[in-house]
């Protein structure tokens, strides 16, 4: 108690005290040379004894009258070292604690001159390494005490003390008079300030000195500062600009070295005031993007930075333990902020096709290069794989965003960069032992984050996880990538992605195949059909925008992707390299799942949603054929030379040809449910075509069951987006999680899902709509015989998701995986081959009533009047000379011969005779074209206006010839089908099966309607009725013969 109040009184003398003597020592100084040197020593000892004791005592104004007062007398000659000495001695004491930031001012002013001097003498080195020792021991104990049991008032006072060093410094560097060489020398001044020392004992290595950054006060005091500075200096010269980011790159790299790769995150403040450190250039690239100086600066500063981050980490001592996971999402973080400024100066609009957009370009190859180990840029450098992969996925988004907004040749480069990672990743050798890995992610170093407002810190948690789980993340999030650039605007960057995938895809295992497949099947849904909902731009629920959301940018303007209009030139491009080259890559084992994503969920929704334009149904309609036979060949034929007569691999060639014989009827049968036209949308009630049994209302039970099912899964397109069709988001390496939910009324869904064959008009369908159908059809029939001609019969014997007897138990898991995969996400219903036969059947009865149609032209005339709403005029009928109803009934009977065969032989001779009586019926028409023609005259003389054009009669003419020739092919193929299937030494059949053949074959009526194609105008169709009659003979004598002899008591 008597200590404090003798130094209260103490205090209150110096205070009185003071001003006297400082008038008194200072006054002697105006005298200059008057006085003898050794009276001016005595009068700085006077004020440097006054300065110290006002210092102790903590009296702000004092310290600063007997600081300006020995100021005074430095400018005397002889007296300049001494005061200047004198000055420092007393900010290198502990009393200096109690500095403000204007005492702190004439400090580092006499620090940046010495230091300035050092680089021609060395001159009062002592006293200013003391200076930077006292401010030191500060720094070291306003930071290691900062959470830990410490003296509260010894911590705030030091912390106080670091502050106003730091304000007074900044002072100094906000004077924009001084030169660089000052300049210079201050920041030499700040990063002594702003670093401290810390010893620390390892078993292996010893004692250990790390140097340390006031990280708190550096991120709240000095990064706006050097903010400041940058702006002052814009446009005074790049010297200033290059001082002030080689200083920051210095002062980062030195916290990283210390604060991430030591692993050193709870002493050195919170986290987030170490990433806000690195939010330099960051804010530099706001504030002052404008400026070309400054964004090259910029970008200069991120990749040296960058690049010395990498090499801290991958010259750093391997531990046991490795890289904790939450020091990994603080690297992901920090270089995350880092690389945004290459971010948006590849995407900004008025950086494109600059300096600035080439620059970031180059930085984009070199860090990429650093990564992989290319160039020879990595010596010493040694990555663990996990740790190497996070930045090599951010270097991936922000090509990603090069190529999606840059010009031609900057997404050229960017893009090209995705095959140098894959490249890399695919062929790298392990160099790291498994005990060096990133420990398992444990549950109390997860951090939630809110996806909406902290989207960035989200979805790199989400890469983290994946870094830890997927050992190829490298590769699937290229894959990903790649797959949504195909949605650029850019017509150039679409086909330079599918080239980049062409040479690519030759280097991929099976499982990254596939995930190739589902992305690749997502990004053409998506550029073909859109969204289902237009208002669906928001960055966390549309995976393009994600790496913006990843880096914090706003998407910009000129990220346009391109409109399912555009999109249609790359559209086959696309679908050719899938059902080809990347099926032919595909290892013959996996052939079937990755086929079945291909055509279940790219394919088939292309081709039957609701939002799909005729021209990409047709495109799809095709591939998928082309996908198919492609799946055929390679399991029937590249499956029996593997196999080399082997029963394991016999049975598992079996199993894959009979998955994909099930996933092309699962196809084709949606195909034909959602594709067809109701018949009586085509003509009236009682219009007696041909094959009118095949199209009527009533159906199995079975086939009743898919058409309910096929109608949801057609109503479900209407409002899924690509991803829930695909299934995309559930393998992606980085997504989103938002939805907007589509709302459309029901009435909405039901008449898109009659757009197909309805009109303006009323409920009738038009030619056009007619000839559309009829051309898909014929894409999708024509092939369908030589797909399923292909199949053993024992893909025919077994039921849809039946096992065979080969059926293994890893085979029989992989397929139920298949289905949960189904269940979750969109595929068409099941449908077996039975199912498949009764739709061929019914769809070519709509052929029939189509040609039906063509030809009775007035009772259509009647018809369309009917239907036809009122108010509106009745549309004409055969105007389109595209209308061709016999382009696919060839394919179509030919695949129903090829189902029913081995599925319901019994159902092929009513089949066959109507098919017979059609044939008949068209040869006649063919025969007396003339004769007809007057017939459909004499019908319309009441409506003369109503007769057909000479064109329409030409069209007439045509569809008759045409039907005549199409079904002159069927029928002969259908008897050299019968001729081969019931010769025992040609069949495929079972003896049962042969037998019920030929009764088919036999039948009378059958026998009768060949017999009637013998005319003057069979043409072609006359060989095939003779090898029927020479193989009918043959049967009839076999059949008496056996009879005679069952009979002849001899016998």
């Amino acid at each position: 108690m008597e200590l404090k109040r003798l130094g209260v009184v103490s205090r209150g003398i110096c205070f009185s005290a003071h001003g006297l003597h400082c008038v008194r020592y200072s006054g002697v100084a105006g005298h200059g040379a008057k006085v003898p040197e050794e009276a001016l020593t005595l009068c700085v000892m006077g004020l440097r004894s006054s300065f110290l004791v006002a210092t102790a005592f903590g009296l702000q104004t004092e310290c600063g009258v007997s600081q300006l007062a020995l100021l005074r007398m430095a400018s005397f000659e002889p007296m300049r070292d001494v005061c200047h000495k004198s000055i420092l001695e007393v900010a290198s004491s502990p009393y200096s604690v109690s500095f403000s930031a204007p005492c702190w001012v004439p400090v580092v002013e006499l620090l940046v001159a010495i230091r300035k001097q050092q680089q021609q003498q060395q001159v009062m080195v002592v006293e200013s390494e003391s200076v930077f020792g006292r401010v030191e021991e500060f720094t070291r104990e306003s930071c290691e005490n900062d959470g830990k049991k410490a003296n509260p008032a010894v911590t705030s006072v030091c912390k106080n003390a670091v502050r106003e060093v730091l304000q007074g410094i900044s002072t100094v560097l906000q004077n924009t008079s001084v030169d660089g060489e000052t300049l210079s020398a201050a920041f030499y001044v700040l990063r002594r300030f702003l670093g401290y020392s810390l010893i620390s004992h390892e078993q292996e290595q010893g004692a250990v000195v790390t140097n340390f950054i006031n990280v708190r006060d550096f991120s709240n005091f000095i990064v706006p500062t050097l903010v400041d500075i940058v702006e002052a200096r814009n446009g005074n010269g790049d010297g200033y600009m290059h001082l002030v980011v080689g200083f920051v790159v210095d002062i980062l790299n030195t916290i990283w070295g210390s604060c991430i790769c030591e692993t050193k995150l709870e002493g050195v403040g919170r986290h987030s005031e170490l990433i806000k450190c690195f939010t330099f250039f960051q804010n530099c690239y706001d504030r002052y993007g404008a400026s070309a100086e400054v964004r090259m600066h910029v970008l200069q500063g991120v990749k040296e930075l960058v690049a010395r981050t990498l090499h801290k980490v991958g010259s750093k001592k391997k531990r046991a333990m490795g890289f904790p996971s939450h020091t990994l999402f603080i690297m992901a973080l920090i270089w995350a902020q880092l690389l945004q400024p290459v971010a948006r100066a590849l995407s900004e609009k008025d950086s494109l096709g600059t300096e600035t957009c080439s620059l970031a370009v180059h930085i984009l190859r070199k860090l990429v290069d650093l990564c992989c180990g290319m160039g020879g840029t990595t010596i010493g450098i040694h990555l663990q794989k996990k740790v190497r992969s996070v930045p090599l996925l951010l270097l991936m988004n922000v090509a990603y965003i090069g190529g999606m907004c840059s010009d031609v040749d900057s997404a050229q480069s960017c893009l090209a960069q995705f095959s140098t990672i894959c490249t890399s990743a695919l062929n790298q050798e392990e160099t790291v032992s498994p005990e060096d890995e990133l420990p398992l992610l444990d549950a109390a170093d997860v951090a939630e984050f809110d996806p909406v407002r902290e989207s960035s810190k989200f979805l790199l948690q989400r890469l983290i996880e994946n870094v830890r789980q997927k050992p190829d993340v490298l590769v699937l999030h290229a894959l990903e990538r790649m797959s949504l650039l195909l949605c650029c605007h850019v017509q150039q960057t679409r086909t330079d992605v599918i080239t980049a995938l062409r040479a690519l895809v030759v280097q991929l295992g099976p499982s990254q195949l596939q995930h190739l497949a589902v992305h690749l099947s997502d990004a053409v849904l998506k550029a073909s059909l859109g969204h289902a909902t237009p208002e669906n731009t928001s960055p966390m629920a549309d995976s393009s925008f994600v790496a913006h959301a990843l880096f914090s940018l706003k998407t910009p303007f000129n990220m346009r992707r391109c409109s399912p209009t555009s999109f249609r030139a790359t559209l086959p491009l696309v679908l050719s390299f899938m059902s080809q080259e990347f099926l032919t890559e595909v290892p013959l084992e996996y052939l079937d799942s990755v086929a079945a994503i291909v055509m279940k969920h790219c394919l088939v929704p292309l081709v039957v949603s609701p939002r799909s334009a005729f021209q990409f149904r047709a495109t799809a309609v095709r591939f998928l054929m082309h996908c198919a036979l492609l799946c055929v060949t390679r399991q029937t034929i590249d499956g029996s030379d593997s196999c080399g007569g082997k029963t394991g691999s016999s049975s598992s060639s079996i199993i894959s040809i009979s998955s994909s014989s099930n996933t092309i009827a699962e196809c084709v049968s949606l195909l034909l449910f959602a594709l067809r036209v109701p018949v009586w949308f085509i003509v009236p009630d009682g219009a007696d075509h041909a094959g009118r049994r095949w199209v009527k209302e009533e159906k199995s039970a079975a086939l009743s069951e898919y058409m309910r099912k096929g109608a949801d899964a057609i109503q479900a397109l209407w409002t899924a987006e690509a991803y829930e069709v695909t299934g995309s988001r559930r393998s992606a390496t980085l997504s989103g999680t938002g939805k907007t939910e589509a709302n459309v009324e029901p009435e909405e869904i039901a008449r898109t899902m009659r757009s197909s064959w309805s009109s303006p008009f009323g409920e009738v369908a038009t030619d056009e709509q007619l000839v559309e159908y009829c051309s898909l059809m014929a894409l999708l029939l024509s092939p369908l015989p030589k797909v399923l001609g292909a199949f053993p019969p024992q893909v025919f014997r077994a039921k849809n998701g039946d096992p065979t007897p080969h059926h293994s138990q890893q085979q029989q898991q992989q397929q139920e995986e298949e289905k949960l995969f189904d269940a979750v996400v969109w595929a068409p219903p099941p449908a077996d081959h039975k199912l498949l036969k009764e739709l061929v059947l019914e769809t070519t009865g709509i052929f029939f009533s189509i040609l039906w149609r063509v030809n009775n032209v007035a009772e259509m005339e009647k018809f369309m009047t009917r239907a036809t709403q009122k108010g509106r005029d009745a549309p004409s009928i055969c105007k389109s000379s595209a209308l061709l109803p016999h382009a696919a009934i060839r394919g179509g009977l030919n695949a129903f011969l090829t189902l029913a065969l081995w599925v319901d032989i019994p159902e092929l001779r009513d089949v066959f005779v109507e098919i017979l009586r059609i044939t008949a019926t068209v040869q006649k028409l063919t025969l007396s074209m003339r004769e007809a023609q007057k017939m459909v005259e004499g019908a319309a003389e009441t409506a003369a206006m109503q007769r057909p054009s000479p064109l329409e009669q030409q069209h007439i003419r045509s569809c008759n010839v045409g039907m005549y020739q199409e079904l002159s092919s069927v029928v002969a193929h259908w008897i050299r089908t019968v001729v081969h299937q019931t010769d025992d030494m040609t069949s495929s059949l079972a003896a049962t099966q042969r037998d019920e053949l030929r009764s088919v074959a036999g039948d009378p009526e059958v026998f009768s309607g060949v017999v009637q194609l013998l005319t003057v105008a069979a043409g072609a169709v006359i060989v095939a009725v003779r090898d029927y009659l020479v193989w009918y003979i043959a049967a009839q004598e076999h059949e008496t013969k056996q009879t005679t002899e069952t009979f002849d008591p001899d016998t």
